[in-house]
């Protein structure tokens, strides 16, 4: 697998949010070993920024990764327990996974933050 040419932007950048805007452009074009990266920066920048632990996990199950994918699903999860599209990230990783008991737990995350 040839290295990834990251952008100096990506790896110098002290913008949390820039980065997950960056990212974001890097999905949309298709290169998502380069939005990882990304994210991934964002979370380095600002640890307590739920966008970017959303944005790597997603972009971390949609490259197979599942257990990364989990652990920055569930570090979005604690930092704001009542948003609903880290819940139906989580389900979909789960259902994925074939956790049905964490499935359903997380439907009930999902169900009691919709209400």
């Amino acid at each position: 697998q040839p290295k990834l040419d990251v952008p100096a932007y990506v790896t110098e950048s002290q913008d949390s949010r820039g980065l997950v805007l960056g990212g974001r452009k890097f999905v949309e074009e298709g290169k998502l070993e380069l939005a990882e990266v990304a994210f991934k920066r964002a979370t380095e920048v600002d640890p307590k920024f739920r966008d970017a632990w959303l944005h790597l996990g997603i972009i971390r199950l949609a490259l197979r990764k599942n257990f990364e994918a989990e652990v920055a699903l569930r570090r979005a999860k604690a930092i704001d327990p009542l948003h609903g599209e880290t819940y139906r990230q989580l389900i979909k990783l789960y259902e994925t996974t074939g956790n049905k008991e964490a499935a359903a737990n997380a439907r009930k995350g999902l169900e009691t933050v919709s209400k």
